[in-house]
């Protein structure tokens, strides 16, 4: 269903509403509500300082006024028991590493604002544009449109990432990463990390690893520790195939701060070819670590 059906179905089902609401809310005229539809969220990007403006905000938090009137999973239209001119505030929300029953407001992005005119038996539509906070620290872009990934493979690993241009294969821009797995003895499986180290913080401030994929094998994501002797694999999150592009919001947050005798952290993804599969491909792009 696109959101513009969507939309079109909403303000079909608020006429009926509207009926029942009059024809109930004669005798108070204050019972009927005034409507918020949202049909969809914007992600305002700056390319080269904050990257893509690819994003999954699933949900609304919507303030009217500074009162919290609900979180909704969009597109949807809002019923308010307000009139005349208000104040609202939208949070985007998102689904941590995936997960359905993950929801939350995504806290690196700003709310979006807006004073408006209400009126009751009347639908307002509002698109919410959000940008990032300027206190996030984006400390690693890796959106694949260099000559060469700032991805290095691991000494266990089969293979390396690579740089695709076919059409058929890019998420978005000229270009996107490519992982490809096959039976052959040397090419089973595959472990890249970043090949910078980053200083995170350990003091519980929230992280995050934004990122596209495609694949057609599970790949784990999680973080190298190292310290000044060591350095540890921690598995934080494991992607299932998929055959479309997603986006997914992956929380590294506890994993940092288990382990907070490190000097610094790297990204790795690694995985095996699908054992049903004579050939496995594994897509990235748009990679963002931010706190």
């Amino acid at each position: 269903m696109t959101n513009r059906f969507s939309l079109i179905l909403m303000l079909l089902v608020f006429s009926v509403i509207q009926v029942v609401f009059i024809s109930c809310g004669k005798s108070d005229p204050d019972s009927i509500p005034s409507y918020i539809a949202v049909d969809t969220s914007f992600l305002h990007s700056q390319s080269g300082l904050t990257g893509s403006s690819s994003h999954r905000i699933v949900d609304v938090w919507l303030y009217a006024d500074e009162q919290l009137i609900g979180a909704f999973e969009t597109p949807v239209m809002i019923p308010v028991l307000e009139e005349g001119k208000v104040k609202l505030r939208f949070n985007p929300g998102i689904m941590a590493n995936g997960i359905g029953e993950s929801r939350q407001a995504y806290s690196f992005l700003s709310p979006y604002e807006i004073t408006t005119r209400l009126t009751r038996d009347s639908v307002v539509v509002i698109n919410p544009v959000y940008t990032y906070k300027d206190n996030v620290h984006m400390v690693w872009i890796e959106d694949f449109e260099d000559l060469s990934a700032n991805l290095k493979k691991s000494a266990k690993s089969d293979t390396s990432v690579l740089i695709t241009t076919t059409p058929g294969e890019v998420f978005e821009g000229s270009a996107s990463g490519k992982i490809v797995l096959t039976k052959e003895p040397s090419r089973q499986f595959f472990e890249v990390l970043s090949d910078t180290s980053y200083v995170l913080p350990q003091d519980g401030s929230t992280i995050v690893l934004e990122m596209n994929y495609k694949t057609e094998t599970v790949f784990t994501v999680g973080v190298f520790v190292n310290t000044s002797t060591t350095m540890t694999q921690v598995s934080v999150l494991n992607l299932n195939a998929t055959d479309t592009w997603k986006k997914v919001y992956i929380y590294l947050t506890t994993a940092v701060n288990t382990n907070s005798s490190a000097l610094d952290y790297s990204i790795f993804f690694g995985g095996f070819i699908d054992e049903e599969a004579s050939q496995s491909v594994v897509y990235l792009d748009n990679l963002k670590l931010l706190y």
